[in-house]
């Protein structure tokens, strides 16, 4: 298995799996806008059921454990479009 790990300033931030993924497709070219779709696909692939208020609640728990290591609101949305990645000041 590989192992995988978050940091945020040296140390680390415990995600949940799919906590991760979202956060990895993100991060993927963090200059780019990720529409829904795309982050659906990347982390439950093109046959997956999973409803729009999954996504959203595994963003929340992201958004808010990414908040809890200082780095509040870094998940933007875009309304209409999709999410991106903020400036990191």
């Amino acid at each position: 298995m590989k192992l995988k790990q978050c940091l945020v300033a040296g140390q680390a931030l415990p995600l949940t799996a799919t906590e991760f993924e979202l956060l990895a497709a993100l991060m993927e070219d963090p200059s780019r806008l990720v529409s829904r779709s795309v982050l659906f696909e990347s982390v439950w692939g093109r046959q997956s059921a999973v409803s729009d208020r999954t996504l959203d609640s595994h963003l929340r728990n992201l958004r808010h454990k990414l908040a809890g290591a200082g780095l509040p609101d870094i998940v933007k949305t875009v309304h209409g479009q999709g999410l991106r990645l903020g400036a990191l000041e």
